[in-house]
């Protein structure tokens, strides 16, 4: 690996067969790393700060146990359940980056995940990695691949009946909040318009609880893109707007859109979608049905008089509650 380590290689073994005997050769490096300002660290800040780098590089830090038990976990279960015909997202891990204390209590952590390399570090070193000054609790972090590929191609030849589309979402919480909670309603994917902000950004990445690595994504996109993938799976875009006629828990409304595919198009925090492209593409001139290559209704969410509005990830939840695929 071009970026060097301190000190230390050694080889693991683990069983390949779930532990019945049967043992094959697992190359780990392992490495330890003393210096904040070694380039390996150097290497990992910038995967954590950086979107162009992370982009550049096709690999994300996941940061803290939790983060890298759901995100891991949930990746090799996800993997292990595709198939040709419905692949979903994996993860590769090339470096594990462990605290010498969790280290201690985890000897097996990398037959666990099985990384490329296993990195012990003293807690300045983790905090200097994870930018929070608790590295000791934080206990380990992990260089892994981004998703490969976007949405559009891992969903070619299959049928999308949901999709969400993030049009201006700047806050990385909310972000996160929507993507965790289209995988957990069992929406199909989502689609980031180019002015939505990185899902794997730390916060978003919290946020998500492992959801930007198993829902298919596809990311900085543009409204051609969008509206080829409109229009070749035969999408209703759904949005909602305060002063829309009908209320989105309407009976007369599930019934027209219970077989329907729904395209939920969700704006920006504080402008709706009047900060995003959807307005933009809107000043250029043409109708909705022009812009989009699809259909579009308008729906409300019923509130007391006295709320303005909801925000987005709330919102959204609400809405992809409503227009989830029944039965």
């Amino acid at each position: 690996h071009p970026l060097s380590m301190d000190r230390g290689i050694s080889c693991r073994c683990r069983a390949s067969d779930g532990g019945s005997g049967n043992w094959e050769k697992l190359q780990i490096q392992e490495d330890i790393i003393t210096s904040p300002t070694n380039r390996f660290v150097k290497h990992l800040v910038k995967l954590r700060d950086s979107r162009s780098y992370r982009a550049e590089t096709k690999r994300v830090l996941l940061v803290g146990q939790v983060p890298v038990e759901e995100t891991l976990q949930q990746a090799a279960a996800a993997s292990a359940a595709s198939s040709a015909s419905s692949p979903s997202p994996s993860c590769k891990v090339y470096s594990l980056i462990v605290s010498d204390e969790f280290y201690l209590e985890h000897p097996d952590i990398a037959e666990q995940y099985q990384p490329e390399r296993l990195v012990r570090v003293p807690k300045h070193v983790l905090e200097k990695i994870s930018g929070v000054q608790s590295g000791g609790s934080l206990g380990l972090a992990a260089e892994v691949s981004m998703p490969a590929g976007s949405m559009m191609d891992s969903k070619k030849g299959s049928v999308i009946k949901r999709l969400i589309v993030l049009d201006g979402i700047q806050d990385p919480g909310n972000l996160g909040t929507l993507l965790r909670t289209a995988l957990g309603l069992g929406w199909d994917g989502a689609f980031l318009l180019k002015n939505t902000c990185d899902p794997f950004n730390q916060k978003a990445i919290r946020a998500a609880r492992g959801a930007c690595f198993r829902l298919p994504l596809h990311t900085e996109g543009s409204l051609e893109d969008l509206r080829e993938l409109l229009r070749d799976h035969d999408f209703t875009v759904m949005a909602a707007d305060p002063h829309a006629p009908v209320s989105v828990s309407s009976p007369a409304l599930a019934d027209e859109i219970r077989d329907v595919p729904i395209a939920l198009w969700l704006g920006s925090e504080g402008k709706g979608l009047s900060g995003g492209q959807w307005n933009e593409a809107k000043n250029g001139g043409g109708n909705d049905q022009e812009l989009l290559a699809a259909p579009l209704k308008t729906v409300k969410i019923d509130m007391a008089p006295e709320m303005e509005s909801l925000n987005v990830a709330v919102a959204g939840g609400i809405l992809m509650n409503v227009f989830r695929m029944k039965g």
